[in-house]
């Protein structure tokens, strides 16, 4: 990034740097990338199947113009294999020495945030409120968010015995247990295990359509 010359005896001489090449959109760069520079990524398995992404990595510069330097940033672009759909990431990590894997499972991350908002909205009444004041407000999001918690806590310590479990399973039996009848709580659980099992059988139709080798594995 320079000065550039003056080309013309008239006006003022320049006085902003500029760059020597021109900037590009991330979606225009996107769009420009060759099939031998996406790489495929097993980034974790899901419920329909391993999840698969096609990565892009690239180290690139950012400037406003007005900065002194520019800042380097790792340009982090994922799309998935079944709809195209591209997702673009800045990272502060090298793109040279850390993995393309790492990456893409950072990137992944987002899934775990969003659902977590959805849980607390549907099971756990986030936006289900009616107060004026901040006070409340904060109350009420504290309380959300150790319900939560809770329910996540839950979920880790059962998963060997539970691999399944939902949020919305342990609310059901909550309430079946408060309601102190021993016979509401059995159905809740034979209702639990018949939707696990249908859910188990899902899991395992869909990997054996899109990965017969795990879903051989897994046997």
């Amino acid at each position: 990034m320079q000065v550039p010359e003056r080309t013309s005896p008239r006006g003022a001489a320049p006085t902003k740097r500029r760059a020597d090449v021109e900037a590009l959109r991330v979606d225009a760069y996107a769009q420009q990338l060759l099939p031998c520079q996406w790489q495929t990524v097993t980034v974790r398995d899901g419920t329909k199947g391993p999840l698969k992404l096609a990565m892009h990595v690239r180290r690139v510069w950012l400037w406003d113009g007005e900065a002194e330097t520019p800042t380097q940033r790792t340009l982090v672009i994922s799309r998935r294999l079944t709809d195209n759909k591209l997702k673009y990431s800045l990272s502060n990590d090298d793109a040279i020495t850390t993995p393309i894997e790492r990456f893409a499972y950072r990137q992944a991350q987002r899934y775990w945030v969003e659902r977590a908002f959805q849980e607390a909205k549907s099971e756990l009444g986030m936006s289900d409120y009616q107060v004026r004041k901040w006070l409340a407000w904060h109350h009420h999001m504290a309380l959300v968010m150790l319900s939560l918690s809770f329910l996540v806590k839950e979920r880790i310590q059962q998963t060997a015995s539970c691999p399944l479990l939902s949020a919305r399973d342990i609310r059901l039996l909550i309430i079946a247990m408060l309601l102190n009848d021993p016979d509401a709580v059995d159905r809740r659980i034979a209702q639990m295990d018949i939707r696990h099992a249908q859910r188990r059988k899902d899991i395992e139709r869909h990997y054996r359509e899109n990965d017969p080798d795990s879903a051989n594995d897994t046997g």
